[in-house]
């Protein structure tokens, strides 16, 4: 018998090297269970937490975010990147004033239909400086038990206390973008408490083998509503014409 109590930590869609699931599950009151296409495996917490610190003792060794490492980066993020750091030959520091910055703001994450925005038109931003409150029913992925407002609220905190960036934890970019990948709420807190400030950012440099390309899908459907709308006009004018040539006398 499955146990009713499983809350699931963290999934990669699409599973990873030719396997179909790759699964993390909080089994309370029983373990930490690790699916890997067919096979489970078994944790406990203490157990768990130490395979996750060599995976990133592992990350570390390979070089790849030399002269970072990966605690300096946010888990989600990097389970976000999968299969591109692979290919990442090197991460630089540059400066870049916020507002020649673009966000992702998602129409549907489950559709994978987005957009692309100034951060002054993200709902974390209009949130902070309106209190528009579509923001805390806005689909994201956020941490267990933090709802959107709250993770906004922490971030905001952590940046008057401490300032930006802290302990190297920067916005990041990937070469030959402007497109923030990780960081839009604490972009958001920075445009809102300081205005359009140059700030440092980190940018991702990848082999060309990757593919880091991005196109938000509201511009094609803005001309796919558009030719619906002629193609139903010419319709329309179609149907009136031939009504008319019916209902004329012989």
């Amino acid at each position: 018998m499955s146990n009713p109590a499983v809350i699931t930590l963290a999934e990669l869609q699409g599973g990873l090297a030719g396997l179909d699931r790759l699964q993390i599950e909080d089994n309370i009151g029983e373990a930490i269970h690790l699916h890997i296409g067919p096979v489970r495996l078994d944790f406990t917490i203490t157990d768990f937490l130490d395979l996750a610190e060599g995976m990133k003792k592992a990350l570390d060794a390979t070089g790849r975010f030399s002269p970072y490492t990966a605690e300096q980066f946010d888990p989600m993020f990097l389970l976000t990147c999968g299969s591109l750091l692979a290919h990442l030959e090197g991460i630089d520091i540059e400066e870049r004033y916020i507002d020649d910055l673009r966000c992702i703001v998602y129409r549907s994450r489950r559709l994978g239909i987005y957009t692309v925005k100034p951060v002054k038109q993200t709902p974390a931003y209009r949130f902070l400086a309106t209190g528009d409150e579509k923001f805390l029913c806005y689909e994201q992925k956020s941490y267990l038990g933090m709802n959107n407002k709250e993770r906004l609220v922490q971030v905001v905190a952590n940046i008057e206390n401490f300032g930006y960036p802290r302990e190297g934890r920067h916005i990041i970019l990937f070469k030959g973008q402007s497109i923030v990948r990780d960081g839009q709420h604490r972009l958001a807190a920075l445009r809102h408490r300081y205005g359009n400030m140059k700030i440092p950012v980190m940018v991702f440099r990848f082999s060309p083998k990757a593919t880091t390309h991005l196109k938000p899908w509201q511009p094609y459907i803005g001309i796919v509503f558009r030719l619906g709308r002629i193609c139903g006009s010419r319709m329309n004018n179609r149907l009136k014409k031939i009504n008319k040539f019916f209902k004329s006398p012989p």
